[in-house]
Order: structure tokens, then C-alpha cells, then sequence
């Protein structure tokens, strides 16, 4: 008898980005206290900033 393991697909980067992004999202939907959608905004903008090393804390774009 022979038994047939397929191997997992394997997750793209941007696959658990989106993983971690939809997990924030659920976190704030089901969570008891109130989470403001600039709290949201910012939490995912903090975990793009952590994996891309690139920050939004300068002056904004039309200022340039």
C-alpha cells in the first residue's frame, strides 16, 4: 500500500501578511471593547512599517 503526502502549498510573504492583516480586522471586530478605525488603521500600518523597514512618520507626501 502506498500512502501519498502532498506537500503544503507553500505561503507567499504576502500571503501571511494578509493572514496577519484579516486577523487584526477580526481581533477589532470581535473584540468587547470599542476599537477605533484609526486604531485598526494604525496597527496595520505598524506591521507594514515592521516588515517592509519603511516608516510613514515623516512629512506627508503633497508637503514634498
Amino acid at each position: 500500500m502506498t500512502i501519498i503526502v502532498h506537500d503544503k502549498p507553500k505561503l507567499t510573504r504576502r500571503h501571511e501578511l494578509e493572514f496577519e492583516i484579516a486577523g487584526l480586522i477580526e481581533e477589532a471586530a470581535t473584540s468587547d471593547e470599542k476599537v477605533s478605525p484609526d486604531g485598526l488603521a494604525s496597527s496595520i500600518l505598524d506591521l507594514i512599517e515592521i516588515e517592509t523597514g519603511v516608516t510613514f512618520d515623516g512629512p506627508p507626501m503633497s508637503a514634498t
